[in-house]
């Protein structure tokens, strides 16, 4: 299925839709959102105490019709590497130094990022596209897991990515890799997933 710039937005218009939910606030649609509503009531319950940036990239791509054996239940406590392997096995991995002026993050696209020892991972989705200079610095608004106490909300954000030998961002961190959402070819939005605001 070929997929088009149309796809890339309804990903990211779903995405948005999460902004804002935590373990505390709209609890229900964070937890079933995380658990993509397959996972035990004691797993649901440590979810909701669980950083939620890989998390929230995994479930999102899920949702989309992204299918792997790391999706079956129970979840085995590395949201990570889930979808860094997945990313991978569908040659959708990118690594940050390869961004150019004619290949770099897009709308829809999820981000890793670390410091240079590999430490304080976080991962993101990018939402819009908010100000480029080819070479120099890319600005986009997001939409992140990981944020809030403990790491268990959900929040609207603006990163930017600046050229510094590597593509740094959030001070010490690097841009490790984006995925890229073509690569991924997801099918679409699944019929028995029901998203925020029905």
């Amino acid at each position: 299925m070929e997929i088009t710039p149309t796809s890339r937005q309804e990903f990211a218009n779903f995405a948005r839709r999460y902004a804002g939910t935590s373990s505390s606030n709209r609890s229900d649609e964070y937890l079933d959102l995380l658990t993509r509503g397959s996972e035990t009531p004691q797993m649901r319950r440590d979810m909701s105490k669980m950083s939620s940036c890989a998390l929230f990239v995994r479930a999102l791509w899920w949702c989309f019709g992204a299918e792997h054996d790391l999706f079956c239940a129970p979840y085995k406590m590395c949201a990570p590497l889930d979808v860094i392997t997945i990313a991978k096995q569908r040659c959708a991995y990118r690594a940050g130094p390869t961004i150019s002026a004619t290949s770099s993050p897009n709308v829809g696209d999820a981000f890793y990022i670390a410091t240079t020892e590999g430490k304080r991972e976080h991962f993101g989705v990018i939402t819009a596209c908010l100000e480029t200079q080819p070479g120099k610095v890319w600005k986009y608004e997001t939409v992140e897991g990981g944020q809030g106490v403990g790491g268990t909300g959900i929040a609207k954000l603006t990163r930017t990515f600046v050229k510094n030998g590597m593509w740094a961002v959030s001070g010490d961190r690097l841009l490790v890799a984006w995925f890229d959402f073509a690569a991924l070819a997801l099918p679409g939005l699944r019929l028995d997933w029901c998203d925020v605001g029905g």
